[in-house]
């Protein structure tokens, strides 16, 4: 890094691991496909902090699943975190609604198997 340029790490914490060989992965790809049959859901790694470490410890799985369908040629990674960020309406609406058949798959196999 150079002579003149000093760090310290002033918090760190273990990092987050979520399977992606259950019940409720498999559901969000399944649903995903669903909807855009070349869709590919994977798992990935993200830096950051995220809450989800909390959850962990209780048992309960964190995914980062944000269906949002883009248009072809829009390039996502010049949108996201960006000036102006934004996402198309009607590839938010997509993306809502195959949220909400996700949510409502895994309560209904939660509640009634």
């Amino acid at each position: 890094m150079g002579e003149e340029l000093e760090y310290e790490v002033t918090m760190e914490s273990p990092p987050l691991e979520t399977r992606h060989d259950t019940r409720l992965f498999a559901l969000m790809a399944d649903t995903l496909r669903r909807h855009d049959p070349q869709a590919q859901v994977l798992p990935y790694m993200m830096s950051g902090a995220t809450d989800a470490k909390y959850m962990a410890r209780l048992g309960v799985p964190s995914y980062g699943f944000a269906p949002v369908q883009m248009p072809r040629g829009m390039e996502f990674p010049s949108l996201f975190h960006a000036h102006d960020e934004r996402v198309p309406v009607a590839g938010l609406a997509w993306g809502v609604q195959v949220l909400f058949e996700v949510v409502e798959a895994h309560c209904t196999e939660q509640l009634f198997g």
